[in-house]
């Protein structure tokens, strides 16, 4: 057993391979090389998607109150989503709400450039609108999260409730 380890460390060291060895080792790392940036090529454009650039101060400045009211009309909208994907198929809620999210980072870019945030006096305005954007990191987190961890557990559950319905209003399962 100790002769044949010996033996195949020799032929590893067999300066006769060393090309084959260097073109191995040069395959291997195009391979992985060229995986990897695609890969990486992937996150970066699904990321710069998602999350459009904050815009340059708009020429026009909105009110206070006009702010305050679209940072609510863009609450109300998260809110009406969240209801509206909490009755659809939970599995994929994080697709939905993925295509969502990219509609409503351009309203909120759009109305965080309209509302001079940068303004000493208007603190409390970006105060409004930095935990708007949290909230909708956090939703944002918590449809990914339910749709991978409980997304299958209650389509199935919606799914058995039907079948029950059909059951005992004499329809049987349907099919």
């Amino acid at each position: 057993m100790a002769n044949a380890t010996q033996k195949s460390a020799r032929a590893a060291q067999d300066p006769r391979y060393r090309s084959f060895r260097i073109g191995a080792y040069a395959f291997y790392l195009a391979v992985v090389s060229a995986v990897s940036i695609q890969i990486i090529r992937g996150v970066v454009g699904s990321v710069m998607e998602m999350t459009p650039p904050r815009r340059p101060p708009a020429e026009v400045t909105l009110t206070v109150p006009e702010c305050l009211q679209r940072a609510e009309g863009l609450l109300q909208e998260m809110e009406q989503e969240r209801a509206r994907l909490s009755r659809q198929s939970a599995s994929k809620m994080d697709l939905s709400w993925e295509k969502f999210r990219v509609g409503w980072e351009e309203r909120y870019r759009d109305a965080e450039s309209r509302c001079a945030l940068d303004s000493r006096a208007r603190e409390p305005l970006r105060d409004v609108f930095d935990r708007l954007s949290k909230v909708m990191d956090l939703l944002t987190t918590s449809a990914v999260q339910f749709a991978g961890e409980a997304g299958g557990a209650v389509d199935g559950l919606r799914a058995s409730l039907e079948a029950a319905r059909q059951a005992a209003s004499g329809g049987g399962p349907k099919k």
